[in-house]
């Protein structure tokens, strides 16, 4: 009798509990059913990747093309070699700019000490004026000689360089339109290659689309 007392009150209290839940829950929020809730469906659209860096390489000297190490659809990392150019012409000339410029600065070195007795003998009047600007010409031309030399041995020496092309960027080689044996001119296209750390996704979206893009992302 005692059990169906005790049953009869909780019940009650039941009772009187759950509709003020209810009223406080409703009070400071509304409450609706979790399946009235829509959210958008998922939406695909064809989309294509595309590089923003296409490179067409190119010599940059006219020779005969010796090594093209790459393949079509081959990765390469920037700094690795693309091909070469048969350079051995082009070094003897190095070799012949760097002796000539040696003997031009010597030139000069020997000039120049001809110049500093001319100065000493000037202070004591025991040269001319006019002989010592014969002087002055003299070693003023030995060092306009060095510096032509100087030009023709870095021109050289950029000339050897551009023997040898590397990837400018890390890609893949999409094109290759020269082959070992054949002859290049200066400005002559070698291969193209893309990119692929510089990427970016293009697709064709509706406005709606551009919307719901939008606030995803937010």
């Amino acid at each position: 009798m005692q059990k169906n007392s005790f049953l009869v009150a909780f019940i009650a209290l039941l009772t009187a509990v759950v509709p003020a839940m209810s009223q406080q829950a409703t009070s400071s929020g509304t409450v609706v059913p979790l399946a009235s809730i829509s959210t958008p469906a998922p939406a695909t659209s064809l989309a294509r990747v595309i590089s923003r860096n296409t490179a067409d390489i190119a010599t940059e000297i006219n020779g005969v093309v010796t090594l093209v190490p790459v393949l079509e659809g081959q990765r390469v990392s920037k700094g690795d070699r693309l091909f070469e150019l048969d350079c051995r012409q082009n070094k003897l000339t190095l070799e012949q700019s760097d002796l000539t410029l040696k003997r031009a600065m010597e030139k000069v070195a020997d000039e120049k000490v001809a110049l500093d007795r001319s100065n000493e003998l000037l202070k004591r009047n025991a040269i001319s004026t006019v002989a010592h600007d014969a002087v002055q010409s003299i070693f003023d031309l030995a060092q306009i000689d060095a510096n032509i030399n100087k030009v023709a041995r870095d021109t050289a020496m950029l000339t050897v360089s551009n023997c040898t092309v590397i990837a400018p960027f890390s890609g893949v080689i999409t094109k290759i339109y020269a082959a070992p044996g054949g002859y290049l001119t200066s400005g002559a296209l070698v291969l193209r290659m893309v990119e692929t750390e510089n990427l970016e996704i293009a697709a064709q979206l509706t406005p709606a689309e551009i919307d719901l893009l939008s606030v995803r992302a937010i």
